[in-house]
């Protein structure tokens, strides 16, 4: 996309006197607001300002990184790597004015941001949930992804249930090559099945040998 050029740059007392931005970074904050097109944002490469100042990319990205840090600008990378740099803090304009597409712009924005910072931590959150079963489980054969589906698309009150139901299933059945596999184990409501202990189930073997020998 073409960048377009105002016919002046915009610099707020509040970048010009700001202790913590390098000089020139505060001539690139008005080489922004310059290049800035009517939805509120720049496509304006580090390449572009490295050869309009006649310095390296490497800068001129300390420069916009400054800029960020200090809240005067946003910026984000597309897949197509190309940068869109955003007016934000005290200025929040272009050509003059605040827009209401740059104001949809950056409310957009933060609320995308908002969105996927809950959305990974929810992902989070039920990843743990799923290696606490894998751990306490303790028996790691078959797909594991294809598992943690599985175990994820369970209600949490079955979730909640299968952890309680584990370590007495492990106990009637210390060896682990006698427990079922965890997908079987999930696909069969494995957690919903009486279990039988070791001494249970010995008495129950010997009652019916003993019935046996009585006939």
């Amino acid at each position: 996309m073409e960048n377009k050029k105002s016919y002046f740059a915009i610099i707020p007392a509040d970048v010009r006197y700001c202790e913590n931005l390098p000089a020139n970074a505060k001539l690139l904050y008005g080489e922004i607001t310059a290049l800035c097109n009517e939805r509120g944002y720049c496509w304006a490469s580090n390449k572009y300002f490295a050869e309009l100042y006649k310095k390296s990319s490497k800068t001129i990205s300390l420069w916009v990184k400054a800029l960020a840090d200090n809240g005067f600008v946003e910026y984000e990378v597309e897949e197509n790597n190309r940068r869109k740099i955003f007016m934000v803090g005290v200025l929040q304009k272009c050509n003059g004015g605040i827009t209401k597409t740059s104001r949809g712009v950056l409310q957009k924005r933060k609320y995308n941001k908002t969105v996927n910072s809950k959305d990974n931590n929810k992902e989070i959150e039920l990843t743990n949930e799923f290696n606490n079963f894998w751990i306490l489980y303790d028996k790691m054969v078959g797909k594991k992804e294809k598992i943690k589906k599985k175990y994820l698309s369970l209600s949490l009150e079955d979730r909640n249930n299968i952890i309680k139901y584990i370590p007495r299933y492990k106990q009637s059945k210390p060896d682990k090559q006698f427990r079922k596999d965890p997908a079987t184990f999930l696909n069969n409501d494995g957690w919903k099945d009486e279990i039988i202990s070791n001494v249970q189930g010995l008495n129950q073997h010997n009652e019916i040998l003993n019935n046996a020998l009585k006939l």
